[in-house]
């Protein structure tokens, strides 16, 4: 079965404030619903092939995997454990006149 979310939001900030906060994995938990913690399995971390697991709720875990590594545009990633299905994502930054828009497919 194929699912796609597709989702955006305005942000009312710069596109680079939006990208500190969401190319720092750590900072996961304060915008990612369910996601209360993360932990590194390696030791990348701003760039294509960051690996962590993502802790939710109860004993919700995935590993996820950055596949592309976009600096101040965004990047893409892959759920390579944790899923009963495969499960991919993109996270994009668009600066516009009102801040930023952040789209999550």
């Amino acid at each position: 079965m194929n699912n796609t979310i597709d989702h955006a939001i305005l942000v009312p900030a710069y596109a680079k404030t939006v990208w500190q906060h969401l190319s720092n994995m750590e900072e996961n938990p304060s915008w990612q619903a369910g996601c209360e913690r993360i932990a590194y399995l390696n030791s990348v971390r701003d760039q294509k092939g960051i690996r962590y697991r993502a802790f939710g709720k109860g004993r919700n875990e995935s590993v996820i995997e950055v596949t592309a590594w976009y600096p101040g545009l965004g990047y893409e990633y892959v759920i390579v454990d944790g899923f009963d299905h495969p499960n991919r994502g993109r996270i994009r930054l668009q600066e516009v006149a009102e801040g930023t828009v952040v789209q999550w497919t």
